[in-house]
């Protein structure tokens, strides 16, 4: 059974970006992988730029020659519907301020969020804080 969440960024003019991801969106996994390779807004929306995802990985694209597919994907390497499977409308959903993205925003079982430098999540309906502080929580800090 998968664990779904999303992947959001507040972005320099304060449209809000964010995406889904199918499998495995735990803290101790997804939020992990976010924290310790997604750490710059660059990254982040490089990141975002893939669109949904089925799987969240410490890299965004496969070196070159390495092969990559849905199926049969690289090591570390996340998966992507569109570029990976060629599913359309995959592309991350834009709000026009963060309060559009509160209000509207797609709601998963994890919720990440990337502002002002800092990944924030929630589960469920709870509010966590930071990422890092919910690892150090579960005694998971890298």
């Amino acid at each position: 059974m998968s664990t779904n969440s999303t992947v959001a960024v507040v972005h320099t003019n304060g449209t809000v970006s964010q995406i889904y991801v199918h499998w495995d969106g735990h803290i101790d996994t997804a939020g992990k992988t976010l924290v310790e390779n997604y750490t710059t807004l660059d990254k982040v929306e490089v990141l975002l730029a893939l669109g949904n995802l089925s799987c969240l990985e410490a890299r965004p694209a496969p070196d070159a020659n390495e092969p990559h597919n849905f199926i049969d994907s690289a090591k570390g390497v996340c998966v992507a519907y569109y570029r990976d499977r060629g599913e359309r409308k995959q592309q991350a959903e834009v709000f026009v301020s963060i309060d559009e993205f509160i209000s509207q925003g797609r709601s998963e079982e994890y919720n990440y969020l990337f502002s002002s430098g800092q990944w924030f999540v929630r589960d469920q309906d709870n509010f966590r804080g930071t990422v890092k502080a919910a690892l150090a929580e579960m005694g998971k800090l890298m």
